[in-house]
């Protein structure tokens, strides 16, 4: 089996493939603990992104058993990165980028990924990568009004609430979730007048609040990630 690893800032996901298919998902992984999870499992290669943590200790402990890939800029890829700021490129947008162009090879594609951010990414029909947006995600716009406000509460695990919000904290849920909503719309619609029939992929942690509310046509894989890294893994274990 290959095994992708997406590590977050505390914690991570692993996805175990036999070949393009994801056959075994470990979700919640403390970082400490990713050598030990591989162990129980037979893994030959191993693909890694990480935005924010150094992974050189580890890739020195993995290096002992497996054949391994830290993504950067420059693994070699799947897709052209036609990007002008290549080295700040998040390897999580590369990576998702590499799934959507696996999944729906010959179709322009927009990735939403929910997250922490709110990042859209355009690959198109024939491979390119062409950039996007980031803007601010659910919880990271509920913290900045609490955090740059005297009066305004902290808000952690908000849900739809009807509009109009009746007191302050459904006036905050209301806004940011109305608003992201809009503002993913709005996007969606910007993009699509810069491509043809243009395929909408959502992933990241965030599309639960979103999915079944978005009025465009769209397809919900919550692992793109993880299919985008295991199929650059690939594709250097062919070349």
């Amino acid at each position: 089996m290959n095994a992708a690893i997406d590590i977050g800032n505390t914690r991570c996901k692993i996805g175990f493939f036999e070949n393009d298919s994801l056959i075994k998902l470990k979700t919640d992984i403390a970082i400490d603990a990713i050598v030990a999870t591989l162990k129980r499992e037979e893994v030959s290669d191993i693909i890694i992104s990480s935005v924010g943590k150094d992974v050189s200790n580890l890739e020195k402990e993995l290096l002992e058993r497996y054949k391994v890939v830290i993504l950067t800029h420059l693994v070699s890829l799947p897709i052209v990165l036609d990007y002008a700021s290549k080295d700040t490129l998040g390897t999580d947008r590369i990576a998702a980028a590499a799934g959507a162009f696996h999944l729906y090879s010959g179709k322009n594609c927009l990735v939403i990924d929910v997250g922490s951010c709110i990042t859209y990414d355009i690959i198109t029909s024939d491979g390119y990568y062409k950039g996007g947006a980031i803007s601010p995600g659910v919880e990271m716009k509920l913290k900045s009004m609490h955090t740059f406000t005297a009066r305004l509460p902290l808000i952690e695990h908000p849900d739809w609430v009807d509009l109009p919000g009746k007191d302050t904290k459904t006036s905050m849920i209301n806004g940011v979730l109305h608003g992201t909503l809009a503002e993913i719309e709005g996007m969606i619609e910007k993009f699509s007048g810069l491509l043809p029939d243009l395929q909408v992929i959502m992933c990241g942690g965030g599309s639960h609040f979103f999915e079944s509310k978005i009025k465009h046509h769209i397809f919900v894989r919550s692992e793109l990630v993880l299919i985008g890294l295991n199929s650059i893994l690939r594709h250097n274990e062919r070349n």
